[in-house]
């Protein structure tokens, strides 16, 4: 589970990357129009993605599993991110995710972190290939059966 939970905090953090700023789409220059251009709806505002918060209390694992819960609250919340994502899947068992992250080096642990890992994709790469495969495979056994 540990890859698999580390892949839902990146999906998450993509999917919020992408969500509320885009910038906009330059228009080309086109010749003298022969009707007049219509008037295009405008899209209503959307409301601004909470700022990460990253959590002081509780084990490495325990802060993780908040992040992750955040996460998934923040794009259920967020009308962009929503429609990226309509089909978000549940988060493992709190138990079987505590159980499965305490079997994780403690570098590797605060990767699973969603807002930590989107900020430390590459560094969390590294941690992640330096882990025992088998260490890897139990984890993800117990984490999502």
């Amino acid at each position: 589970m540990p890859l698999r939970a580390a892949l839902f905090a990146l999906t998450l953090v993509s999917a919020f990357r992408f969500c509320g700023d885009d910038e906009p789409v330059p228009v080309p220059e086109a010749s003298a129009p022969t009707e007049p251009a219509a008037v295009a709806p405008t899209e209503p505002e959307l409301p601004p993605i909470p700022p990460p918060v990253i959590e002081t209390e509780g084990t490495m694992c325990e802060r993780a599993y908040a992040g992750v819960l955040q996460k998934i609250e923040n794009v259920r919340n967020h009308p962009a991110a929503a429609a990226m994502m309509p089909h978000l899947p549940e988060p493992p068992p709190r138990e079987r995710f505590l159980e499965g992250c305490g079997l994780l080096p403690e570098e590797m642990q605060e990767c699973l972190h969603p807002d930590y890992a989107g900020a430390h994709t590459a560094e969390c790469q590294s941690r992640r290939d330096r882990v025992d495969v088998e260490v890897l495979r139990r984890a993800m056994a117990i984490v999502a059966p």
